[in-house]
C-alpha cells in the first residue's frame, strides 16, 4: 500500500551534475537519483511516479519492479527515458571459467558452432586466451591469426528471460555465435571468417588498460535461448601472425523477472554497465527538488537541494533519515557512512580582478563567515588545506598568480578562484594564462611536458609523457586585447599533436568539462566566426611548422575561407604557464562533434566523423565504407554512378577541398591529416575538413613551387605516405567523369 510505501522507499541521494562519479550503460555520465528501502518488506513500484516538478508529479512513471529490504536502487535523471530493466542479473558466464577451444591451426567443422557438435576432443582451460598481455588464462602459440571456444551454459525458464548482454575484452576482432546463429562481431568482415583470416585492423583490449569491456546487447535475440542446454561459441582473430598480443575474455549476463536459487553473481567489471532505469527529465544543478509520488499523486517523499557542485551529492545519514549531508565523494548503490559535510565553505572574493598594471597592488581577499579560513598561493598550483592563510593584503608588484579558496571545519572548501596580475607587460596580442601546480606539468613520472622516465631517444620520442593521452586541471585566464579579462574558469589540458609533441613548446587542447567548472568557454573567441560557445579549443605550437613563420597554417585556412570549407579558426595569442611567458600559441577550433555543432549548427551527436581510412573519430563507418566500396566497383564516368555518388557526398565540397590542397601543395596529405563527416540520418552527405596545412607553401624547399602535386594525387600506387591508393581513390575515380573534370580544370 501508499502508507507502507511511504515507510519504506526514501529518495537517499541525488547527484545534479554528474562528471565521473557514476557512469551509465552507455559511457555516459548522466544525473541520477538513489532510492534506499527502509523497511521490512519488498515494495512494487506499479504505479509510482518520479518528478521534478511540483505541478506535474506524474512525469515519469516506474515500471514493474520490486526494490528489497535494505536494497539501493539507481534510476538515472538523464531525459533517456528507459523504464525496462530487469529485477535479477546473473552473470552466466564470466572471467575465469573453464571452455573448450581449439587454436585455429586448421578449419574447423562447419557445425563446430552449434549445441550438436561434439566438441570433447578440444583442449580444455580457463577464459581469457591469448598471448602477449597479463590478462591471459590460457596462452595459445604465439603466430596463429585465431582461436575457436565453447561453453555450453543451462537456463531453467526462458519465459523469466527479459535481457541478455554479451560483454567481450577483444584483440583483434571475433565473431560471437549463439546455438549456431551469429550474435555480435566485430572487426572482421565475411559469413564465415576463414581460420587464416585477419582482422580487419589493430584493436587493443580494454580490460587491461583498466576499461570495460565492449557491451553488445542481445534483447532482439532472446528466442534464440532454449530452456536447458545452450551454447556459446566465438572465433578470436589477430591482426597478424606477427601480432604481439591476442586477447578474448567473453562475459554473458541474463536479466530475469524473478529470483531463482543459485544464481551466480554479476561481475564487478559488468555491473556497471547494466541496464537501468532512465527518467525523461535530468535535473539542474543549481536547485530543484525530486518528488516520489505514488498512484493517487500522494507524495510519497521528496529531496531538495540548492547549487550542487559537480560529482558532489546530496543525501540522507543514516540512509533513510531526515539528516541531511553534502558527500565527497558521492556513494551511489552504497551506504552513507562517512564522508558527510554539513555545508560548503563560502567563495573568497577578490578585491581587483586580473589584468595588467604599472603600479604595485594591494589585493584585498574577502568574503569570510565565522569559523572560514582563506588560504593562497602564488606559484599557481591550488591552494590546500597546507597553503598560506590569509591574513593581510597581498602586495605584489611584478606578474603573479594568486589562487584562494575558503576552507571551514566539517563543510567542504569553496571553489578555487585564479586571478592574474601582470606588470611590465606589452602586448598587442590576446593573453593568456594557464596555473597549475607544477607537477602536472614536469613532474618525471606523472607530468605531461616531459620526457619522463622510459622513451626512445630520437625524434619524436615515443614513449615520452608528452605521448600519453594524460589530461590535468589548470586554470585557464584569456584576456583580450584591451586588457579584459573574458574567460576565468577551471578546465583541463593535454599535450596535442603529432610529432610536433617532441618540439620544447608543445600545443595544448583545452577542455571545458563540467568536473572543472563550467562545461563550455562562453566567449566569441574568433571575430570571424559567429560562434559564443566552445567545449574545447587548441593552443598550437603551428605544428611542422614550428621555428619557421609560426602562422603557416592559420593564414592558409584564413585564405581558403571563401571556399566555404570547413576550416579552423585562427588567432595568435601569448601564453603565460604559472605568471612565466611561455611564448606565441595559436588559438585554433579543435576537430571533435562540438566543433560540427558549432559550425553547422547540426547537433552533436547526430553525426559521423571519420579520419585516414575510414577510421572512426565519432560516429558509425559503415555509410562511408559502402560508398567507398561503390566507388571502386562502378564506373564514374557513367552519369547515373555519378548522380549516384552525390547524394552520398558533398561533391562540390569535395573539389573545392582538394583543389585547395593542390594549389598549397600540401605533401602531408592525403595520407595524413584528412578529416571528413557527414550528418547522420539517411539523406546526410560526407563533407572534408581542411586543417593541419603546415606543409603548404613551399615548407620543403625552395623548390617545391615545381612540384606537380596534382600528379601525385593521379598516381595509383603512390607511397605509404604520403599518397597511398586509398586516400587518392575518389579524386581518381571522380576525374573519370566528364562533369567532374571539367568542374575540376575550371577551378
Amino acid at each position: 500500500t501508499s502508507a507502507l510505501f511511504s515507510q519504506s522507499i526514501k529518495i537517499n541521494e541525488v547527484v545534479a551534475s554528474n562528471t565521473e562519479s557514476f557512469i551509465d550503460e552507455d559511457g555516459d555520465y548522466p544525473d541520477w537519483i538513489e532510492l534506499f528501502n527502509a523497511g521490512n518488506t519488498t515494495q512494487n513500484f506499479t504505479g509510482f511516479w518520479l518528478s521534478d516538478n511540483r505541478s506535474n508529479l506524474q512525469k515519469w512513471q516506474f515500471p514493474d519492479v520490486n526494490m528489497a529490504p535494505g536494497e539501493f536502487r539507481i534510476i538515472y535523471a538523464s531525459d533517456k527515458n528507459r523504464r525496462n530493466t530487469a529485477n535479477y542479473w546473473e552473470t552466466k558466464i564470466t572471467w575465469g571459467d573453464f571452455w573448450r577451444y581449439q587454436p585455429g591451426f586448421s578449419e574447423p567443422p562447419t557445425d563446430w558452432h552449434t549445441l550438436a557438435f561434439n566438441d570433447s576432443q578440444w583442449e580444455w582451460g580457463p577464459s581469457g586466451f591469448g598471448y602477449g598481455d597479463d590478462d591471459d588464462s590460457t596462452i595459445v602459440a604465439n603466430g596463429i591469426l585465431s582461436v575457436y571456444i565453447r561453453n555450453t551454459f543451462n537456463i531453467a525458464d526462458t519465459s523469466q528471460l527479459t535481457h541478455a548482454l554479451l560483454h567481450i575484452d577483444y584483440d583483434d576482432g571475433f565473431v560471437a555465435y549463439l546455438n549456431g546463429t551469429e550474435i555480435a562481431r566485430a572487426n572482421m568482415d565475411g559469413i564465415h571468417p576463414a581460420f587464416n583470416q585477419p582482422a580487419n585492423e589493430q584493436h587493443e583490449a580494454l580490460i587491461i588498460n583498466g576499461k570495460p569491456p565492449h557491451r553488445f546487447s542481445l534483447d532482439s535475440l532472446l528466442t534464440l535461448f532454449r530452456e536447458g542446454e545452450n551454447v556459446l561459441a566465438i572465433q578470436a582473430h589477430n591482426i597478424s601472425a606477427g601480432s604481439s598480443d591476442l586477447t578474448m575474455i567473453p562475459f554473458l549476463t541474463l536479466g530475469f523477472r524473478n529470483e531463482f536459487p543459485g544464481r551466480r553473481p554479476v561481475h564487478p567489471l559488468i555491473e556497471p554497465n547494466l541496464p537501468r532505469l532512465h527518467t525523461n527529465f535530468k535535473l539542474s544543478a543549481e536547485s530543484e527538488t525530486v518528488f516520489l509520488s505514488g498512484p493517487t499523486g500522494m507524495v510519497i517523499d521528496s529531496l531538495a537541494y540548492v547549487n550542487l557542485p559537480s560529482d558532489i551529492s546530496w543525501g540522507r545519514m543514516p540512509d533513510g533519515s531526515d539528516t541531511l549531508y553534502y558527500f565527497a565523494p558521492a556513494t551511489p548503490g552504497f551506504p552513507n557512512i562517512s564522508n558527510g559535510y554539513s555545508g560548503i565553505a563560502s567563495e573568497p572574493q577578490f578585491s581587483i580582478s586580473g589584468g595588467f598594471f604599472d603600479m604595485p597592488q594591494s589585493i584585498v581577499l574577502s568574503g569570510l563567515n565565522p569559523g572560514e579560513t582563506i588560504r593562497y598561493t602564488t606559484n599557481g598550483e591550488a591552494p590546500t588545506e597546507t597553503a598560506t592563510v590569509y591574513s593581510n593584503p597581498i602586495e605584489i608588484n611584478t606578474t603573479t598568480v594568486i589562487r584562494a579558496r575558503t576552507f571551514a571545519p566539517g563543510q567542504l572548501p569553496s571553489g578555487q578562484h585564479t586571478q592574474t596580475y601582470f606588470f611590465g607587460t606589452n602586448h598587442d596580442l590576446p593573453v593568456i594564462s594557464i596555473s597549475t601546480d607544477i607537477g602536472h606539468f614536469f613532474d618525471q613520472d606523472s607530468g605531461i611536458y616531459v620526457f619522463g622516465n622510459d622513451y626512445e631517444p630520437v625524434p619524436p620520442f615515443f614513449g615520452a609523457n608528452f605521448w600519453e593521452d594524460w589530461e590535468r586541471p589548470v586554470n585557464i585566464e584569456l584576456f583580450e586585447t584591451d586588457g579584459s579579462q573574458v574567460i576565468n574558469q577551471g578546465a583541463g589540458v593535454k599535450i596535442y599533436g603529432g610529432f610536433s609533441r617532441a618540439n620544447p613548446q608543445k600545443s595544448l587542447a583545452v577542455f571545458a568539462r563540467g568536473k572543472y567548472g563550467a562545461g563550455s568557454f562562453d566567449y566569441p573567441i574568433f571575430a570571424d566566426k559567429n560562434i559564443n560557445e566552445f567545449q574545447a579549443f587548441i593552443l598550437r605550437n603551428s605544428g611542422n611548422d614550428w621555428g619557421r613563420t609560426m602562422f603557416r597554417d592559420g593564414f592558409i585556412q584564413d585564405a581558403i575561407a571563401p571556399t566555404g570549407i570547413e576550416r579552423l579558426a585562427y588567432r595568435p595569442a601569448v601564453l603565460y604557464l604559472n605568471g612565466v611567458y611561455w611564448g606565441i600559441l595559436n588559438i585554433r577550433e579543435k576537430i571533435n562533434e562540438h566543433f560540427i555543432e558549432s559550425n553547422t549548427h547540426i547537433p552533436s551527436d547526430s553525426i559521423e566523423i571519420l579520419e585516414g581510412d575510414a577510421v572512426s573519430v565519432y560516429g558509425a563507418t559503415d555509410h562511408y565504407k559502402a560508398m567507398i566500396n561503390f566507388v571502386e566497383s562502378n564506373d564514374l564516368s557513367d552519369p547515373a554512378n555519378y548522380a549516384y555518388l552525390k547524394t552520398k557526398m558533398d561533391v562540390e565540397n569535395f573539389l573545392r577541398y582538394t583543389v585547395s590542397e593542390i594549389f598549397i601543395d600540401n605533401r602531408d596529405w592525403p595520407g595524413n591529416n584528412i578529416k571528413f563527416w557527414r550528418p547522420a540520418r539517411q539523406d546526410g552527405r560526407w563533407r572534408w575538413i581542411i586543417f593541419d596545412t603546415d606543409f603548404g607553401f613551399n615548407f620543403l624547399s625552395s623548390s617545391s613551387h615545381s612540384y606537380n602535386t596534382l600528379a601525385m594525387m593521379l598516381d595509383p600506387v603512390g607511397e605509404d605516405w604520403p599518397n597511398p591508393p586509398w586516400s587518392t581513390l575518389l579524386f581518381r575515380k571522380l576525374i573519370q567523369n566528364p562533369e567532374f573534370r571539367q568542374d575540376f580544370i575550371n577551378r
